[in-house]
């Protein structure tokens, strides 16, 4: 048995250096198919030894390379199910492994055999022809969910990237594979690589995770949003917001997507409804969250936020760390989404929004922020100590509120009307100023005020006929021995007499 399979080794790297130089050839396909009955044969059972197990693993090695010039060759043999129980039958460690394995000679040829049978599997379903879709429908039959979840445990990124490249390949043409994988069983697969983004070793795995989840938030993305939360057994009932760390992964994934691998009409019939949703679902109006975001950090992973209204039977709620994320990079794709396209595409975009009752909820969030900062009565001099904290949960929030303003009301008479009647415009002229928390909130806060009076009389007038009362209060003004004084409609800076 040792000679044959050495002897058929060698007949499979000749027929390899064949099938480079030419496609057809019915002897080698009848050579080929004879050396694949021998592997099914010698390879059947689990009591292999270590030189029969090598031997094997030398096999797919090649038939990885063999199979992309003889997809429907092989996908009509038993190789598949004899990979898998080899792949299988040497997996038996792998979940405890990690990249200090990789130089244990003693555990070569098991990671060769795992990695070698997911590439070979990968190969197979690799490719748009008939082929290829009917050997990914087979190798998904054996790996899920059971080999597909131990495959994605392993701590080594030689097992882990091919892993995800077999789970995206072989899911990715078929929709009820996607459904499969939104499914209870399908979740904790997607979970589990959805964990290992954060991880800087597996960048060859993140470009293969991106993909899977791209082919998700094609196929249906409200579901995968909804199904990365908490399970039903797992969700409290104490009136907390939780938002998982998948959901914020898969929300951070979907705001990369927008800009090149989204259509248009993917954007507009899909995306906007759903992080609009999303967003109206997350904000609770009689909550003066925003305030709380300030200090929140990472190693704060729940707020308790007091309701200001007492009465209101949810008075304390719970807000987890990634709750705040979410608001922050939701806000930042509804900028994106109401900045990036211009004509139809935007009209569009934004009635969406509008019609879903977002402005109204913008503003509202802005004015509770801005009256919560004014009763806090920071002095400048603390305040210029808040420096841009990539911790602080804040960072960039008010300015993001203040982009969609000002996006929302480019040559929309109804956004510029709206924002008037609910006072908004004097809200941001209450924004022009530095903070260094949201850089650039003065340029953005200058924007909307341009937009809202673009072409719209009764802004133009609004704002005409405002009038200076008297100096607003500037502690950094005093520190420095100066005051603000009004001398008619003319703002005059003096020191102060001491």
């Amino acid at each position: 048995t040792t000679r044959t399979m050495d002897e058929d080794i060698t007949r499979l790297t000749n027929i390899w250096e064949i099938l480079k130089k030419q496609s057809q050839d019915e002897l080698v396909d009848r050579d080929l198919s004879s050396i694949i009955e021998r592997f099914a044969n010698h390879a059947q059972g689990d009591n292999h030894t270590s030189q029969e197990l090598d031997q094997f693993s030398k096999v797919v090695r090649l038939m990885r390379m063999i199979v992309t010039r003889r997809q429907r060759l092989i996908g009509q043999s038993p190789c598949f199910s004899i990979v898998k129980d080899l792949i299988v039958s040497t997996s038996s460690s792998l979940p405890h492994m990690n990249e200090d394995h990789i130089t244990n000679p003693n555990l070569d040829v098991e990671m060769n055999m795992v990695q070698w049978g997911i590439e070979f599997f990968v190969n197979s379903s690799a490719g748009n022809d008939p082929s290829s879709a009917a050997n990914g429908t087979m190798i998904w039959q054996l790996a899920f969910p059971a080999l597909f979840l131990d495959l994605v445990h392993v701590q080594v990124s030689k097992i882990f990237a091919p892993a995800c490249a077999l789970i995206h390949t072989t899911m990715s043409k078929n929709p009820q594979h996607m459904e499969d994988l939104l499914s209870p069983m399908g979740i904790p697969i997607i979970k589990c690589c959805l964990d290992r983004t954060e991880d800087h070793q597996e960048e060859k795995a993140f470009e293969w995770i991106y993909f899977m989840m791209l082919a998700l938030v094609r196929h249906d993305v409200s579901k995968s949003f909804t199904m990365l939360g908490e399970s039903e057994t797992d969700r409290n009932t104490k009136g907390e917001h939780r938002t998982t760390n998948h959901q914020v992964i898969f929300i951070q994934l979907l705001d990369g997507m927008l800009q090149k691998d989204l259509s248009p009409e993917m954007i507009l019939h899909h995306i906007a409804p759903f992080i609009l949703q999303t967003f109206l679902a997350m904000y609770d109006p009689s909550l003066s969250f925003p305030e709380e975001m300030a200090s929140s950090r990472s190693s704060d992973r729940v707020v308790e936020i007091s309701s200001s209204d007492q009465t209101d039977a949810r008075s304390n709620l719970i807000f987890s760390y990634e709750y705040f994320q979410m608001i922050l990079t939701i806000l930042q794709m509804m900028g994106e989404m109401t900045g990036q396209f211009d004509g139809p595409m935007h009209r569009d975009i934004v009635q969406i929004f509008f019609t879903g009752g977002l402005l109204t909820a913008i503003i509202e969030i802005l004015g509770k922020t801005f009256q919560h900062e004014k009763s806090f009565n920071l002095n400048s001099k603390e305040a210029a100590r808040i420096e841009a904290d990539s911790e602080d949960k804040s960072f960039g929030f008010k300015r993001d509120l203040i982009r969609i303003i000002g996006n929302m009301c480019h040559g929309n008479k109804e956004c510029q009307d709206l924002v008037r009647n609910l006072d908004g415009i004097s809200l941001l002229l209450n924004h022009c100023n530095i903070d260094n928390r949201n850089p650039f909130i003065r340029e953005w806060s200058l924007v909307a005020l341009r937009n809202l009076c673009e072409n719209n009389f009764e802004n133009q007038k609004l704002l005409e006929n405002l009038r200076a009362v008297k100096p607003a209060e500037n502690s950094m003004l005093e520190e420095l021995g100066l005051k603000a004084e009004l001398d008619g409609q003319k703002l005059k800076i003096s020191k102060v007499d001491v």
